[in-house]
Parts: C-alpha cells; structure tokens; sequence
C-alpha cells in the first residue's frame, strides 16, 4: 500500500478551499495593502500642507506684530522726547511736579498699551502717574472708587524722605493725600531703568523688568 496515504479515501481530513475562495482573499488583501497606502500618502500630505499652512500663519502673525510694535515704540520715543522738555518733570517738590499731570495723563491717552509714567533724579526723588484701570489696581493701590488716576511721590531732601501717594479724579482734582512711609524702601537710583539712562545718550529702550511696587 501507498505510506503516504490517499487524500481522497474516506478517513482522509484534508480540505480543499475552491478557486473563488483563494481569489477572494488575494484581492482583500491587495485591497488593505492599496488603502493602507493610500491612507499613508494621504496622511503625508495633509501634515505637509498644515505644516506650510501653519508657519505662513505665524510668519504672517510675527510680521504684523513686529510692524506694529515698531509703530508704537517710534511714537512713544517722539511722546516722551516731548515730555522730557516740559518743565514740570524737572520740578524739585511734589506740588510743582503735580503741575505736570494734565501733560502726562494727556500722554497716557494716546497710549493704551501704557499704564503709568514716572521719572527719577540724582536725589532719589520719585515721581509717578499712574492710570487706574481694573479692579486689581484699586486694591494693590487702596484707590478710593472716584480715582483714575494715582501719583506716587518719593522727596528725599536734607535728610527727610517723604513718601506719598495723590489720589485724582477724571478731571486730576485731587481726592486724597496719603503718606507711605513703606515706599522709603525704593530708590530710582538703584533701579536698571535709571542706569540705563544715566549710561546712555537719549532715549533708551530697557530689557523687561519687575516693577518694585506692582510686580
């Protein structure tokens, strides 16, 4: 008898699959293999177009940020070029540089990104015009709700420091006076925007910094 057997006696488990069968399964599987990179070259494609889309985005972003800073910073070199020449800046007490709020609040008007304006002198004088806008600024400043306005005003002179704060309404009438004692802390002198100044010619354009009494 045959060792191998016969496949096609009665105790036989072989199966055959038909024709169709075999042809079926080839065809899905060209099918998932023709989708599978279809779905790849798709998938390419699209990352590669967001891509494209995405830093032309940003560089379009980047390049109106950039013109429009550029814009605000040449106006306010010639604002404050301006202001420099007014004679209330270089006034020696508080009163007599309150004279120079109507110019500097008329400043801040023209300025919407800028909150305050302030100037320093070899003395350790301060002087300060704030722009009260949210809420957070009446509670760090104790503003009472009338003001819009805070000037911070630091006098060293013969040996006394004073150190006060001038609340103002709309129209810069003055609503409270406050001594702040705890403000003797800060120095102008000691401050990099002042450095800077006194280090340089004109007008100059400091790195970002804190600011001593807001953070």
């Amino acid at each position: 008898s045959d060792p191998c057997g016969d496949p096609d006696a009665p105790g036989s488990r072989q199966m055959k699959l038909p024709l169709r069968i075999h042809l079926a399964i080839a065809f899905s599987a060209i099918v998932l293999v023709v989708g599978g990179l279809i779905a790849v070259l798709g998938y390419q494609r699209t990352s590669a177009v967001l891509a494209d889309s995405t830093r032309a985005w940003a560089e379009s972003i980047g390049g109106r940020l950039g013109a429009d800073f550029a814009h605000r910073e040449a106006r306010t070199r010639a604002l404050f070029h301006v202001l420099a020449q007014h004679p209330g800046i270089a006034a020696a007490t508080l009163e007599d540089r309150l004279g120079s709020i109507p110019a500097l609040a008329a400043a801040l008007d023209t300025m919407p990104g800028v909150v305050a304006i302030y100037t320093g002198n070899p003395a350790g004088d301060y002087f300060l015009l704030r722009r009260l806008v949210e809420a957070a600024d009446y509670q760090v400043f104790s503003a009472p709700d009338p003001a819009r306005y805070v000037v911070q005003s630091i006098e060293r002179e013969g040996g006394v420091e004073r150190s006060t704060y001038v609340y103002l309404d709309a129209a810069f009438r003055e609503l409270v006076r406050r001594p702040r004692p705890q403000a003797l802390d800060f120095d102008p002198r000691q401050r990099p925007w002042y450095r800077d100044a006194q280090e340089r010619a004109g007008i100059v354009v400091t790195a970002p910094y804190r600011f001593f009494t807001s953070g």
